[in-house]
């Protein structure tokens, strides 16, 4: 999938697509995407039936380091809902944006 494709599909109607192409800029660090993300995941945060897809895309803003998210994401640590998978893909992200790196 090319970097045109995901942003087309981040932004796609089915939340099914939305979430795989969250999950690709994941796993493939795509750090040109981070705007495109965050701005697909404020709208997703609107609806509470797509906790999975907003779920995937806060893990992948947290795994490609887009620091403009911190404030959203402290935000929902902030909130600490009880057994919220939102909350936890929130606190992995939050420790990975906070994070200087790793001293050898």
């Amino acid at each position: 999938m090319t970097i045109d494709q995901m942003k087309l599909i981040i932004s796609s109607g089915k939340s099914a697509e939305r979430r795989k192409a969250a999950k690709k800029i994941g796993i493939n660090k795509t750090t040109s995407l981070g705007e495109c993300l965050l701005t697909a995941y404020l709208k997703e945060s609107k609806s509470p039936k797509t906790w999975e897809t907003q779920h995937e895309m806060i893990k992948a803003l947290g795994l490609i380091e887009y620091k403009k998210a911190l404030p959203i994401i402290d935000n929902i640590v902030g909130q600490n809902q009880p057994y919220s998978m939102i909350s936890n893909a929130a606190a992995q992200s939050y420790v990975r944006l906070k994070r200087k790196g790793f001293v050898k």
